[in-house]
């Protein structure tokens, strides 16, 4: 009797855990193709997978018994920190150097 009252218990305790995990964010990425020509390799291309701004978190939640425990994790780069608009990030390029300034 007692190790039915043992099966059974065991058996029943997940029913008193539970708990949910929540992915959000925004990917935000380009590729891009320069295509090289020399005298010695006459076409000579590189790709490249660029991050534009990237913020993926997860959260979550669980509850064991009547106690509930609450968990976030973020990713962290330089773009998902302070997210840009497009005209900030062409700004930005033309003080770097990289666009030449409106006429």
């Amino acid at each position: 009797m007692k190790n039915l009252m043992f099966i059974l218990s065991a058996a029943l305790f997940p029913a008193f855990a539970w708990s949910e995990v929540k992915l959000y964010g925004t990917v935000k990425s380009g590729i891009s193709v320069s295509r090289i020509q020399t005298s010695g390799n006459p076409k000579h291309t590189r790709t490249t997978i660029n991050d534009l701004g990237s913020h993926i978190c997860i959260r979550g939640s669980h509850r064991i018994g009547g106690q509930s425990s609450e968990w976030e994790q973020a990713s962290e780069n330089e773009h998902a920190k302070k997210p840009l608009s497009m005209r900030e990030r062409t700004r930005q390029k033309k003080e770097a150097g990289f666009l030449k300034p409106d006429d």
